[in-house]
């Protein structure tokens, strides 16, 4: 996991330093509060995570570089155990409030816990910015406030499609044409959604489904499930074209090694990811670093055709 402080990293040193670390998220988080509790959702290879006093607040995203100003936004958070582990249980709903310098915007946001079909549970807090700078979400658990501060940005800091944008017209590896891509599925045995290429799909008339995983190097276990729940939904959505997309080009175990194209051309700095667009590309909803099978089936539900 890389710290809050790495943004200026390239994603290809983010991706490949963070392989295998925890599939949920890139990024070492820290909540704080005024009894100090801290959480992350992984940690830097060859680091200790810092030993909490309770439950704490995590941030399963990178606090520096996913929430853009005017753009919806979807933040979501762990609960972390007294280790600092995300724990797949919790509250069945937390209330947040977000807060800036100015004071609280808009009003509190109810969130159902969500954990359906994956092994943590999670909170995917969504709103608006209408301002860019930091930005502070905080609820409370078992009595004690906690908080997480993220940024907003006139723009990504790396380049990630937003919702009502474009899918990027970038081949994705197939079975055909795998691209230099070996394994082209890290899940064993692996899936079927490697016979279109992105390419091929912007061009047909049909809402397109595009994940960003993969099974063999999320360590927490996420991805995995993930693709599991995404390939189970592509029988209820017979007119979507359906797209898996690996990370890497060879497997991160050891020696030199490269990200898929497509990774970079969508400025991925973590997976999993969910796209899902319109028969003419538009996107209509984008999932980041953790949902459940709820959440899938509602991004589906956007772009159906």
């Amino acid at each position: 996991m890389r710290t809050a402080s790495a943004p200026e990293l390239s994603r290809r040193a983010v991706l490949l330093g963070a392989a295998g670390v925890a599939g949920v998220g890139l990024l070492g988080a820290c909540s704080s509060s005024s009894e100090t509790s801290t959480g992350t959702a992984g940690s830097t290879p060859g680091s200790a995570a810092p030993k909490a006093t309770g439950p704490s607040l995590i941030a399963v995203f990178d606090p520096n570089a996913l929430a853009v100003v005017n753009t919806p936004t979807r933040l979501p958070f762990a609960v972390g155990d007294a280790d600092g582990v995300a724990t797949k249980d919790g509250p069945n709903e937390l209330t947040f409030t977000v807060v800036t310098a100015g004071g609280p915007i808009g009003d509190p946001i109810v969130v159902p816990r969500h954990n359906e079909g994956i092994p943590i549970g999670y909170y995917p807090v969504r709103f608006t910015p209408t301002t860019t700078g930091a930005h502070t979400a905080r609820t409370v658990i078992d009595g004690k406030e906690l908080e997480q501060t993220f940024m907003v940005s006139a723009t990504s800091p790396t380049d990630l499609v937003l919702p009502g944008q474009q899918l990027r017209d970038v081949a994705t590896p197939t079975f055909d044409d795998p691209l230099g891509t070996d394994p082209i599925c890290t899940r064993q045995p692996e899936c079927p959604l490697h016979d279109t290429s992105l390419t091929t799909a912007l061009a047909d008339d049909a809402p397109i489904a595009l994940l960003f995983s993969t099974p063999a190097f999320c360590q927490i276990g996420v991805c995995g499930p993930t693709l599991d729940l995404f390939i189970a939904e592509q029988k209820n959505h017979a007119g979507t074209q359906f797209i898996h997309c690996e990370i890497y080009k060879t497997a991160p175990t050891s020696g030199p090694v490269s990200l898929v194209d497509a990774v970079e051309s969508f400025g991925l700095t973590y997976e999993p990811a969910l796209y899902v667009a319109t028969a003419d590309g538009t996107v209509t909803e984008r999932l980041d670093n953790v949902f459940d099978a709820s959440e899938i089936r509602q991004a589906l539900g956007t772009a159906s055709a």
